[in-house]
């Protein structure tokens, strides 16, 4: 178990979270309510969060800072923009 998560798969899988949240963000009535800026951060999350794995930086503490601030940016301006109105 310990060599799954220094291998970083459990980041793997919340990048491909991420990715789910970008594709549910550009279908429908979502496309309106969100920024070009949340989705440009929240691609760039998943992409840095899948690509932990074949680049290994999943046991870098650095890396690991890196791919939370970056999560934690891109959640923060979604979070800003639900929290304002859809314009008509």
């Amino acid at each position: 178990m310990n060599l799954i998560l220094a291998a970083g798969y459990g980041y793997e899988v919340i990048g491909l979270v991420f990715y789910i949240f970008y594709l549910s963000m550009t279908r429908g009535a979502n496309k309106q309510r969100f920024t070009l800026r949340s989705r440009v951060l929240v691609i760039v999350a998943a992409f840095v969060l899948v690509a932990c794995v074949p680049f290994r930086y999943a046991t870098n503490t650095s890396g690991v800072a890196a791919m939370l601030v970056l999560a934690l940016i891109a959640l923060g301006s979604v979070f800003m923009d639900a929290r304002k109105p859809v314009a008509p």
